[in-house]
């Protein structure tokens, strides 16, 4: 699997572990001295890439990923701590809003990690213009991703993808609580995690905690406030062009992937929620492989 910072990726190593049958079920990848780690090792190896954001597309397993819209993936980095996602050193003023965007190491993660590049590695604006056809082209081999905004549909296409067609679905990919298998019942260690009353259990606790919510109101007033009169936006999109460009082709790819399945039709199901808005308009109507075929023309 392929972990793409700040694009839910500790919920991705969940479903990646589903997938590969490792156990306990329901957890995402950890090891210890990690805080966040609700268990002393979840490590599983039948599934590579579970702890790093260290993009490896050898051999032929089938890789997974997730994508993030980039400006919402780039917040969340600013305002998840220091020293990991940003360079920031606790402030979350504009003007180191404006530095960490104008940091090379931090423009263009999607293209650079889908083109086999580590993520934080500084480059010039002409390497990554030549990395988006790569990323793009890695995009169509990968045997799913799944959308970050568009949790449902994703979740939903993830069966109906190449070998996991096979899979019996895993209640934990679906946010559910984990069912052992043997009896029926929910698998739990109590010596070692909590249920609450509904029998779901607490790893969402740490995930949340590592991912810096606790930064919630400092990021809500920015977003409001500066990140709105400063149009932060439009100094995203001004220094990660490439990233909107795979961003852009990875949701119609996404999108034909799901008309390619069937899938589509599901919408009206989820009609209040608006899962499946992002695809509902997408402008192309073609297959998932004549998609990837222009890519490569």
């Amino acid at each position: 699997m392929i972990r793409i910072p700040k694009a839910g990726s500790s919920y991705l190593s969940i479903t990646g572990r589903a997938l590969a049958g490792c156990k306990p079920d329901g957890f995402p990848c950890c090891q210890q001295p990690y805080d966040d780690c609700p268990f002393n090792s979840t490590q599983c190896g039948a599934l590579r890439g579970c702890l790093d954001h260290h993009p490896s597309y050898r051999g032929n397993i089938p890789i997974i990923t997730q994508l993030r819209e980039p400006s919402s993936r780039l917040l969340s980095g600013f305002f998840y701590g220091s020293g990991t996602h940003n360079d920031n050193d606790g402030c979350y003023k504009w003007t180191c809003f404006k530095t960490y965007i104008e940091d090379r190491r931090f423009q263009n993660v999607l293209t650079k990690i889908l083109s086999g590049i580590l993520p934080y590695m500084p480059s010039g604006g002409g390497t990554v213009e030549r990395m988006v056809t790569p990323a793009k082209q890695q995009l169509c081999k990968m045997a799913w991703f799944g959308m970050l905004e568009m949790p449902i549909p994703s979740n939903l296409l993830l069966y109906e993808s190449g070998i996991f067609k096979t899979l019996i679905p895993n209640p934990v990919v679906f946010d559910l609580p984990p069912v052992d298998d043997m009896e029926n019942t929910i698998f739990w260690n109590q010596t070692q995690h909590h249920h609450d009353k509904n029998g779901r259990n607490d790893w969402k606790k740490y995930i949340r905690d590592s991912q810096g919510n606790k930064n919630k109101l400092k990021y809500d007033t920015f977003v409001n406030v500066e990140y709105q009169k400063k149009n932060g936006m439009e100094l995203i999109k001004s220094f990660n062009k490439e990233d909107y460009d795979v961003y852009d082709f990875a949701t119609e790819l996404f999108c034909a992937r799901l008309r390619d399945v069937g899938l589509i039709h599901l919408a009206s199901q989820f009609h209040k929620k608006r899962h499946f808005d992002g695809c509902l308009n997408a402008s192309w109507t073609g297959s998932a492989a004549a998609l990837c075929q222009s890519v490569h023309d």
